[in-house]
């Protein structure tokens, strides 16, 4: 930035002379004299017309009774009749005025310095004067403001302007060498510029400050910064105030880091308009802008009221205010000018050392006076800046951050920002927020917070870390968001027609959601799974004896006992071995038994002699250790430990089975999503998983219930199975330890926050969120609100365990078997009995009756 340089010492020399002066003889009388003659042209104001070429009158009675006069002669021209002022600066000269006083906007004017001549004249340009103000050592209200401390905010053309003058170039172009002792607006406004190092920025301009618009953009281009420059007016009378700022929003967002730099230089009642325009343009673009956020907006004022930016800017985030002319300055010439010349007056009439001042004296000194004074006192001037900020109450102020000072720098005040609202987030914007029930993400209570749980802890931390408060609620038909006859319901359905702000739930993301409503970086990822009751250990353990060992295990084992018992009875039987020698014949039953006992380690009561029925038999001895030892090792496991075993493991097995049933939370889940649409899912164990929850929901319309719980009670009834994600399945199993869930996981998960669709606040979310990822903050919740107990008591213990009746009551079984088999046995023996008696021929029957009395008898007499 080109700051304004320091204009050089008019006059060297202190203003020693204006009590003792030496020049001159003829000494001052009680006269009225006129010391000072003034040119002044203002500029026309259409509300305000002046009288042309008006005459005015100062005095001021000298101490030593002189009546002492400044005569000021007005004129008035307009800003675009360049003519009619040089006309007028001619005219001035042609009647020898000690000085020409031109308003500040015709600066820049009379560089075409050959039209005319300035002799002797000084030229001044009023920028203004500023007010009384009271000693900051007397800053009480009950003091009087001394009407005399002014301080005057003017620039120089020293030395009037001459053809001759050394001030041309070689291509005679004409420059001033002395610079305004204050700087103009554009300065100003660069010099804030400059110290926010923008890198592209929006201009905003009425026809009024058209020219001050144009110099800062040709400032900005020297700096390469990227800007865009529009003209309020034209907008406002085509497309309309709103539309030109979509134009800039669409624009700029789409180019830049997401942050909306803004330049506003206009009127009272511009500032007004877009200031109104701007805070509502979030609401009338039904929340999808954030122009309240992410827009950075730096208003030069040119009126000292403040009050009307505070009122009409609530809402917007980050507003700093550039008061040029300054606030406590007099911008009106008619009025701020004849202050001045009055303090002049003042200090020259207050000599009461007359002996040797004559009326040359006074009027030199007289000059000298406004010279330095108005070069002296504009050091006072400062161009204030301020930024909106809230205060207690929920109130907005503005609250001074630093000022340019007359030499066109930028001082900030220690510990201050320009714009400090960037660095609070949403600053305490409140945000409707909907939400569910879904342990344990979130819970109801019964304190002053309604809610509790891992999603709570989330929203918390956002609303710490990003600085808004919320107000928390839930869907009136407490649905998660499925979509039903073309819209959607639930937490979803509030969003889609923006009743809430944001949805913060263990909501999943799916495509047919993301159509209507935007979804943040996840938190959390999760499985769905099959939760079921353990099946009672009891109810099998009349199998004891024989779960060591598989039915498969156990059909080999006997037909290899039969198998062998055939095999062995057939070497025995025709064995060469044998002729010869006296050995009763083998029968089968003899080898049934043998092998029998030799697989129970029990043996037989004879081996064999043949080399090959003796191979038989060691061969199965070897065979039946293995299988007694494998089997004995195997039953201490199956009465010592419990082993639960469920009923089915996989979606599939699931639906193939007829003991259980199935369900899962409705609502517009999205597992129920996910079953229902034959198009999500193009596996048969998902369809019919559907299928046969449309069929139980016939008979029983829990399996489709919104409550959690419901499905919780049907599980520990058993026969039950509940489809859901895993996180309040490890929960409910933490609290009770007859809870299992099956092996296979499917339909992945992921949650997140969701927003309004096309939402501007997606990207500042999302970055917060990926923070609290990567902080370890998710892991601090899950610890807090997933069960600390994660493990069943005693699962993880080794302890003895007694045996008790009903783990052994298999060989009780095995027991009553057998008496009832070796009953049955001997009623078939003795069947057989008598029916080969009742065959024998009569030579026979008393053998068969003795028989039966030879033996009967005798019992019956050893009973008695």
């Amino acid at each position: 930035m080109a700051a304004a340089s320091q204009p050089p010492t008019l006059i060297n020399t202190p203003v020693i002379g204006l009590f003792l002066l030496f020049a001159g003889t003829n000494l001052v009388t009680s006269q009225t004299s006129t010391i000072l003659t003034i040119g002044a042209i203002d500029a026309q104001n259409e509300t305000e017309p002046m009288t042309y070429r008006a005459i005015q009158t100062i005095g001021f009675n000298a101490t030593w009774g002189s009546e002492l006069k400044v005569k000021v002669i007005w004129s008035i021209a307009k800003v675009n009749e360049r003519f009619s002022l040089l006309k007028q600066v001619r005219g001035f000269i042609d009647t020898s005025v000690d000085f020409l006083v031109l308003n500040d906007i015709f600066y820049g004017s009379l560089e075409e310095k050959h039209h005319f001549e300035l002799q002797d004249t000084t030229v001044v340009h009023y920028q203004g004067q500023l007010s009384p103000f009271v000693s900051p050592k007397t800053a009480d209200v009950s003091v009087e403001p001394d009407p005399w401390r002014i301080c005057g905010a003017f620039s120089f053309l020293k030395d009037g302007i001459s053809p001759d003058s050394n001030q041309c170039n070689e291509n005679n172009d004409v420059h001033h060498d002395d610079r305004p002792i204050v700087p103009d607006m554009v300065d100003v406004v660069f010099a804030v510029l400059d110290y926010l190092q923008w890198k592209s920025l929006v201009i905003l301009y009425e026809d009024e400050t058209a020219l001050e618009a144009m110099e800062v953009s040709g400032m900005l281009s020297s700096d390469n910064v990227t800007y865009q420059v529009y003209s309020v007016k034209h907008y406002e009378n085509t497309i309309g105030l709103h539309d030109m700022l979509n134009v800039i929003y669409n624009k700029t967002m789409t180019s830049s880091n997401n942050v909306i730099n803004i330049v506003l230089m206009c009127s009272e009642v511009c500032v007004n308009k877009i200031i109104n325009k701007a805070n509502a343009f979030d609401d009338v673009n039904g929340k999808k802008t954030a122009m309240k956020l992410v827009s950075n907006w730096l208003v030069v004022l040119p009126h000292p009221n403040n009050a009307y930016v505070e009122q009409c800017g609530m809402d917007m985030d980050n507003i700093a205010v550039i008061t040029y002319p300054p606030s406590n300055t007099v911008s009106n010439m008619t009025v701020g000018l004849p202050q001045t010349l009055e303090k002049v007056l003042r200090l020259v009439g207050s000599n009461n050392d007359t002996n040797s001042v004559t009326m040359d004296d006074i009027i030199q000194n007289a000059s000298v006076t406004l010279m330095q004074l108005l070069e002296s006192q504009a050091h006072c001037w400062r161009s204030d800046v301020s930024t909106l900020l809230w205060k207690s109450g929920g109130v907005r102020r503005l609250s001074s951050v630093g000022y340019v000072n007359r030499t066109g720098h930028l001082n900030i005040y220690s510990d201050v920002e320009i714009f400090p609202n960037t660095n609070f987030g949403f600053n305490n914007r409140l945000f409707n927020i909907s939400t569910n029930v879904w342990e344990p993400f979130v819970m109801e209570t019964n304190t002053t917070e309604k809610f509790e749980g891992f999603c709570m802890d989330l929203l918390k931390e956002l609303a710490s870390s990003l600085n808004f408060s919320y107000n928390l609620t839930m869907p009136k038909d407490k649905a998660w968001g499925a979509l039903v006859n073309g819209s959607f319901n639930g937490l979803i359905g509030q969003l889609a027609r923006e009743e809430v702000d944001m949805v913060v739930a263990p909501i999943s993301i799916e495509p047919d959601r993301e159509k209507v409503v935007d979804f943040i970086f996840p938190y959390y990822y999760e499985y769905t799974t099959v939760l079921i009751k353990k099946p009672d250990p009891n109810r099998t353990k009349w199998r004891t004896l024989i779960d060591p060992f598989k039915w498969q295990v156990l059909m080999c084992i006997f037909i290899s006992l039969l198998g062998v018992t055939t095999f062995y009875f057939l070497v025995e039987r025709w064995n060469p071995y044998y002729e010869g020698k006296k050995k009763e014949k083998s029968m089968f039953g003899d080898a049934f038994w043998y092998m029998y006992g030799a697989l129970l380690t029990q043996g037989g009561e004879h081996l064999p002699d043949s080399q090959a029925g003796r191979t038989v038999v060691s061969c199965w001895w070897l065979f039946s250790i293995v299988m007694a030892a494998t089997y004995s090792g195997n039953l201490i496991a199956f009465l010592t430990v419990n082993k639960d075993k469920l009923p089915f493991d996989t979606i599939s097995e699931l639906v193939e089975q007829t003991d259980y049933i199935w369900g899962t939370a409705g609502g517009g889940t999205y597992w129920e999503t996910m079953f229902e649409v034959p198009q999500k899912t193009n596996k048969a164990e998902f369809r019919m998983a559907w299928e046969g929850i449309k069929r139980f929901n016939a008979t029983d319309p829990s399996v489709l219930s919104l409550n959690p719980l419901d499905h919780y009670n049907k599980v520990k009834e058993g026969s039950y199975g509940f489809i859901a994600d895993r996180s309040m399945m490890e929960r409910w199993m933490a609290e009770s330890c007859d809870l299992q869930m099956i092996k296979e996981n499917f339909f992945p998960l992921q949650y997140a926050i969701a927003l309004p669709n096309n939402s501007a606040y997606v990207s500042i979310f999302s970055e917060e969120m990926m923070r609290i990822y990567e902080s370890g903050l998710l892991q601090i919740w899950k610890k807090r609100w997933w069960s600390k107990n994660s493990f069943c008591k005693g699962s993880l213990t080794t302890e003895a365990k007694p045996i008790i009746l009903i783990d052994v009551q298999s060989a009780f079984y095995l027991i009553g078997i057998g008496v009832v088999i070796a009953a049955i046995a001997l009623g078939c023996e003795w069947l057989f009995r008598y029916i080969k008696c009742r065959k024998s021929k009569p030579a026979h029957m008393a053998n068969c009756n003795g028989h039966s009395k030879g033996h009967l008898p005798k019992f019956a007499n050893g009973i008695k």
